[in-house]
């Protein structure tokens, strides 16, 4: 059924949208009760947080304005929705600006949270 076809896909979106933006949130949170400590142990660790953070950010934005994936795209790079972008362009069949497809930019951004946010 092509109702039930979009619903899921919907539906497919909006966890990737969630998941997307709890992670970031909860990384800014972190960085902010380290903060809060007030100690130099806990202002070390927050400056590593969002130094981590910032760097993740960074290299998506990076690889996707050199990939040539066009002004949107590196916006919400440097907003932290790229993989909700690519999530949505795969699902949804749309078609990308540059040289790769939607699958493989996608493919792309997880690869770099995923490196990111397996540092220490």
């Amino acid at each position: 059924n092509k109702a039930f076809s979009r619903a899921k896909q919907l539906w497919t979106w909006t966890a990737a949208l969630a998941f997307t933006y709890v992670d970031l949130v909860t990384t800014v949170v972190v960085g902010m009760q380290y903060l809060d400590m007030g100690t130099p142990q806990g202002t070390s660790a927050a400056h590593v947080t969002f130094t981590m953070l910032g760097i993740s950010l960074g290299t998506q934005t990076l690889a996707t304005h050199l990939s040539g994936q066009g002004g949107l795209a590196t916006l919400a790079a440097v907003c932290g929705g790229k993989p909700l972008w690519d999530t949505y362009h795969t699902t949804f069949d749309r078609p990308t600006q540059g040289s790769s497809t939607a699958a493989a930019a996608l493919a792309l951004t997880r690869f770099i949270q995923v490196v990111m946010d397996s540092l220490p």
